[in-house]
């Protein structure tokens, strides 16, 4: 009974999150709602067509990737197959909605799971269907490669996006400055036009 509810309460979540999400879609943006659900649509675009669906779609794709696992151990094709059409499909998603707020975002989500798609087709040779040790320990050092690669490529893009953030706030600083400075320089100038003015005036008098 209790791994029944257990089941219920995550397959029900999702789908009442995104009900709600639609439900009040016009009101999202309100600090009341962002301090109360704001997890739930965290780093999305609201006003995005199809981006309220993006944690619905991430949740659905891990239980059916925890489906396959548990229930089809004793079908290696039919798990590879939804392993590749559940990524293929959440990169389609990722490619055609853009659903995160920051551009980088989206660029490491397609990436990772392009990543992950890529990484399907090392699965087979781990597998008793490969025979050879010696293949299995070259394409196993490959990945490895691999991964350190695609591990590193999110680094740099991470700090890409932090170091333009930084010359970004740099330089909205120092534009501020400079427009202060020619600010207070023309405040001076106009008071000393005004006070030669009333020199003038003075003098005519």
């Amino acid at each position: 009974m209790s791994s029944l509810l257990k089941f219920i309460l995550v397959c029900f979540i999702p789908v009442f999150s995104l009900n709600y999400l639609k439900k009040n879609k016009s009101v999202l943006d309100q600090d009341f709602y962002k301090i109360r659900y704001g997890t739930l649509y965290s780093n999305i675009r609201i006003n995005q067509p199809g981006a309220l669906n993006t944690n619905f779609v991430f949740c659905l794709r891990r239980f059916m990737l925890t489906f396959a696992t548990v229930y089809f151990r004793q079908w290696l094709i039919l798990q590879i197959m939804v392993y590749t059409y559940t990524t293929l499909f959440k990169v389609c998603f990722y490619i055609s909605v853009r659903p995160m707020d920051q551009p980088y975002l989206n660029h490491i989500e397609i990436i990772n799971e392009v990543f992950t798609l890529s990484s399907l087709y090392f699965i087979i040779y781990f597998t008793d269907w490969c025979a050879n040790p010696e293949l299995k320990s070259y394409v196993g050092e490959l990945y490895m490669y691999f991964v350190i690669g695609i591990v590193a490529l999110n680094f740099l893009l991470i700090v890409k996006e932090m170091t333009s953030q930084l010359l970004r706030k740099k330089y909205l600083t120092v534009k501020g400055m400079i427009w202060r400075k020619n600010a207070e320089w023309s405040k001076k100038a106009k008071d000393r036009r005004d006070e030669a003015r009333r020199v003038k005036k003075e003098h005519e008098k």
